[in-house]
């Protein structure tokens, strides 16, 4: 089930910053909004990819998921994808 490994952890960090939000622990401020959007759009891409047989490159979904924690403020175990924060430019 390739890709699939890379899904579950996703869509459970996303899960825990929509929880945070509903439950009034985070603000919905607009880029919180944007990054939640982009989220949404790496998980179609994963989603796809996996539907499809294949698998994106390592580390495809890491920058948003530290972006993501960084903006919300929520510490959570990125799993095996994303060990290390992405270098910086």
């Amino acid at each position: 089930m390739v890709g699939l490994t890379r899904i579950g952890p996703f869509a459970h960090i996303l899960e825990e910053v929509l929880d945070a939000v509903r439950i009034a622990q985070i603000a919905a401020t607009p880029g919180l909004v944007s990054y939640m959007l982009s989220a949404v759009d790496c998980l179609s891409d994963l989603l796809l990819a996996a539907c499809k047989g294949g698998d994106l490159p390592p580390g495809f979904e890491t920058s948003l998921l530290f972006a993501l924690a960084e903006i919300s403020g929520i510490n959570f175990d990125t799993g095996t994808a994303a060990q290390s924060p992405p270098p910086s430019d």
